[in-house]
């Protein structure tokens, strides 16, 4: 059950963090609205991989036995990587706003 559930934690966190990082690429060309748009689509990954994070959670506090394997670990530090980028590309695009003259 790990290595699924860490996959699929992997799958998301990866499109948040590649979305967010479109979404600094489209606040450097001043495409404001694109960038906003691409924050808003990884938010709603980040929020997918959150969902099984937590999934994951709930059964270990249920007293299930979760495995906690290479695979799962290296897709909590995805997860934890991919919300930092996220708030970091909110960042970004509220910052180029200010210097691109909006």
């Amino acid at each position: 059950m790990g290595i699924e559930k860490g996959f699929e934690i992997i799958l998301h966190a990866g499109n948040a963090k590649s979305m967010a990082l479109e979404s600094i690429a489209f606040a450097e060309t001043n495409e404001f609205e694109k960038a906003k748009q691409e924050l808003e689509k990884a938010d709603k990954e980040l929020v997918l991989a959150h969902q099984v994070h937590k999934d994951i959670l709930d059964l270990l506090a249920n007293g299930q036995k979760i495995d906690v394997d290479l695979i799962l670990a290296h897709a909590l530090d995805h997860l934890s990587s991919a919300e930092l980028i996220c708030i970091l590309a909110q960042k970004f695009i509220h910052l180029y706003e200010r210097i691109g003259g909006k």
